[in-house]
């Protein structure tokens, strides 16, 4: 008896036993799988979750709403813009329906616009439509001629209104006699008449040598038979 008591294991020898069986148990427990089954839903809050920690990969697609977001949180740089439109936006590069927009359907201010009721600060109601085929009555195109002996020989370009957009010509090649060319245009048909300082007679003639080309003559019947004249006029394109 004596001889099993002096072989029981020192104090030490128990201390180091009960440490390495809490050791092996505390790695066995380690070892099990916590699977979701084993977490109460509700049971993890954001303070359980570090801060960054959750990634795209970690949240299930189509699953994120408007509702998550905060209210005017996300910036530009937050989205991919190369494909983005704006179907109604207060302020928007591309927008059917916008405050301000470079492009829009429709905007109370835009850069380029399908509808606009102003540019540049002028109603719509301000501009001429340039357009040669119009029948509602619209010009196409104008021109007033300050004749003189000293106007140009040569085709010059002078102010007016062609609704091709492009350039108005005339020149000078006689006594009275003046071409006029509306560049572009297809029009045919003008009417003219002269211009005087004072109480005279003047006759004034059109031939149409092409579209858009005319030849003008004007005339003062007075005395007869009468005599080609620089007098200026003006010619208009119904």
């Amino acid at each position: 008896m004596k001889r099993l008591l002096s072989k029981r294991p020192s104090p030490a020898m128990i201390v180091a036993l009960v440490a390495l069986f809490v050791a092996m148990g505390g790695s066995s427990y380690a070892a099990v799988k916590i699977s979701a089954r084993d977490i109460n839903k509700g049971a993890v809050g954001t303070r359980a979750i570090a801060n960054n920690s959750i990634r795209s990969g970690d949240i299930r697609n189509a699953t994120v709403a408007g509702i998550d977001v905060q209210d005017d949180s996300l910036t530009n740089a937050d989205i991919d813009n190369r494909n983005l439109s704006a179907l109604t936006a207060k302020s928007a590069d591309t927008a059917a329906h916008a405050a301000t927009a470079t492009t829009a359907t429709k905007a109370d201010s835009a850069d380029n616009a399908v509808n606009a009721g102003k540019l540049d600060g002028l109603d719509s109601a301000d501009f001429t439509r340039p357009a040669c085929t119009s029948q509602t009555g619209a010009l196409k195109g104008a021109v007033t001629i300050a004749a003189s002996a000293g106007f140009s020989s040569s085709f010059t370009t002078v102010p007016g209104y062609n609704c091709s957009g492009q350039s108005v010509e005339a020149r000078r090649q006689s006594m009275g006699r003046y071409d006029i060319r509306f560049n572009g245009s297809p029009v045919t048909s003008v009417v003219a008449t002269p211009i005087v300082a004072a109480f005279k007679t003047d006759q004034i003639s059109v031939t149409n040598t092409g579209p858009g080309q005319f030849t003008i003559y004007v005339l003062d019947p007075l005395p007869a038979p009468g005599a080609f004249v620089d007098d200026s006029f003006t010619v208009i394109a119904p």
